[in-house]
């Protein structure tokens, strides 16, 4: 939520987004919502690549979210694509002091909202969820549920959030569409850290919008619990109208085999493990496991972690078999020849990933830790782990299991895992590997004990526009410096900081008296 991909061009070719407010509209508006194909474009738009030869598009979602990464905005015009507002992020407090008013003052301004949006009791909830999904089909466009919020924004305000999600909303999942078909055989695929998954094999099956011939079957507990044999007929859905799942058994003939989980790895024929409270099977191969190594420099190079751009899957698959790749560290001493060299590939491609892997070498801490796959370790727990010891790698290196269960969201489980990964000789090596490499990270430090901080303990709000500054920019700043950052004005703001053209929230301000500083001295504030 941090770092996204500038789409303007894209939005700008969805006819049905304003590109200019009518007069009263508040100065500063950011408003969110949700990029949709209608099912209409997306039947026409198959129907013209049928005639034309051309690859069918999957399904809407996924048409529409290709539509709005497409370089050239051109393209992303022939998609027709739509969109309905579902919140207002700054400029709401101008808008109404509710979700419903703010979501009609948007329809006023031109903005599309969903017409079905609409004020409820609790006791109309049920009967509401019966009407969409008795409409669903009709909508003219996919649906996988229903969001219902606090209507009240100051409730919204004062339920707040999660790390992921609001409080001051839930999603209601309606039923998705289900299709039999029969199980004919079960794979085992191995993950980075050696988690064998059952993959049902299934007789091809059109559900959703697209053609399913595969679903996990999670682990052999979830097989069990639900009679899952080769040879079952089963019932099988698109989860959020994305993930294939096997939903239950319909019929299941006496001829059918019970799916057995393999002794030893399909892969490096390895010991198959299941540890005790566990309920994942894993090849103990560890790194000479082929599958482990190559999931290992996938998983490395993906968006999330190192971001490498030109360095897709099916290239590190291909680096690794002609052996030019075996580790993570492999990836940042490979040629441009060498890349070049491989079937499939060209100079092209061999510069975008010489020039991706260049690139990749600045990265952060946090996404460094993650990226050695050390067990319950991910990206969250690892910027926590990061902010506890101050982005000082040693220290985290060094740490003792009691001062490891002391950072935020660590159990004892996490604890130990972080601890014995942090003394394993391969990781070590693997550290160290990159280290020498030429990897890098920005170093966030800030005093361990907040209360240190400058501004420590002021509640703040921003507001308008700065010389040179995004306010994002500045919020960063501020926070850095012990401020808590918050989005409107209350009696319990201390400061509004206020550029040119502060609006409502400055008129507010005084009202309240608070405390108002200008560009020149919040500039002064922040060294600028």
């Amino acid at each position: 939520g941090l770092i996204g991909e500038d789409v303007t061009a894209n939005i700008r070719t969805i006819h049905s987004i304003p590109n200019n407010l009518p007069a009263g509209a508040p100065r500063i508006l950011e408003v969110r919502g949700e990029v949709i194909m209608r099912n209409a474009t997306f039947n026409r738009l198959n129907e013209q690549a049928s005639k034309a030869g051309q690859k069918l598009l999957k399904n809407p979602r996924n048409s529409a979210a290709g539509a709005l990464r497409q370089l050239d905005s051109k393209l992303c015009a022939k998609r027709n694509l739509d969109f309905f507002a579902y919140s207002v992020a700054e400029g709401g407090e101008e808008l109404g002091s509710t979700h419903f008013e703010q979501m009609s003052a948007l329809k006023s301004l031109g903005i599309p909202v969903n017409d079905l949006t609409q004020v409820l009791s609790r006791h109309e909830l049920s009967s509401f969820v019966e009407k969409i999904a008795s409409m669903r089909d009709s909508l003219g466009y996919c649906i996988d549920g229903l969001v219902f919020k606090a209507d009240s924004i100051k409730e919204q305000i004062l339920l707040g959030k999660h790390s992921r999600a609001p409080r001051y909303a839930i999603a209601y999942k309606l039923p998705a569409e289900e299709r039999p078909t029969e199980l004919i055989g079960c794979d085992f695929t191995v993950g980075a850290l050696g988690a064998i998954t059952p993959v049902a094999r299934l007789k091809p099956v059109f559900v959703g919008g697209v053609t399913v011939s595969n679903a996990t079957l999670h682990n052999m507990d979830h097989i069990e619990k639900h009679g899952f044999k080769i040879g079952d007929t089963l019932m099988i859905s698109r989860r959020g109208d994305v993930i294939p799942a096997a939903e239950y058994v319909i019929s299941s003939p006496e001829s059918a085999v019970p799916i057995v989980m393999p002794s030893s790895c399909p892969v490096c024929s390895a010991p198959v493990v299941k540890e005790e409270g566990y309920k994942t099977h894993r090849c103990t191969g560890g790194a000479s496991c082929p599958a482990q190594s190559v999931r290992i420099m996938q998983r490395f190079v993906s968006r999330k972690l190192f971001d490498v751009d030109g360095c897709g899957d099916g290239l590190i698959q291909k680096l690794y078999d002609a052996g030019m790749a075996k580790t993570v560290v492999d990836l940042f001493h490979i040629t441009e020849e060498q890349v070049a060299s491989l079937e499939g590939e060209g100079k092209v491609s061999a510069d975008n990933f010489v020039k991706g892997i260049r690139a990749a070498k600045q990265t952060e801490l946090h996404k460094f830790l993650a990226s050695l796959c050390i067990r319950e370790l991910g990206r969250s727990d690892s910027k926590s782990l990061c902010e506890h010891f101050n982005y000082d790698l040693n220290a985290i290196l060094n740490a003792s299991r009691s001062e490891l269960m002391d950072v935020k969201g660590f159990a004892e489980v996490m604890a130990v895992s972080a601890f014995n990964g942090f003394r394993d000789s391969a990781i070590l090596e693997t550290i160290n590997g990159l280290i020498n490499a030429g990897v890098t990270w920005t170093v966030n430090r800030v005093p361990v004990d907040s209360s240190e901080l400058p501004l420590s303990g002021q509640t703040c709000v921003l507001t308008g526009t700065f010389t040179g500054y995004a306010r994002e920019d500045l919020k960063i700043k501020l926070e850095a410096l012990g401020c808590k950052m918050t989005g409107s004005i209350s009696k319990n703001t201390d400061v509004l900081y206020a550029g040119s053209g502060a609006g409502s929230k400055l008129e507010k301000a005084h009202k309240l008296g608070v405390r108002v500083v200008g560009e020149e001295e919040l500039f002064q504030i922040l060294g600028l």
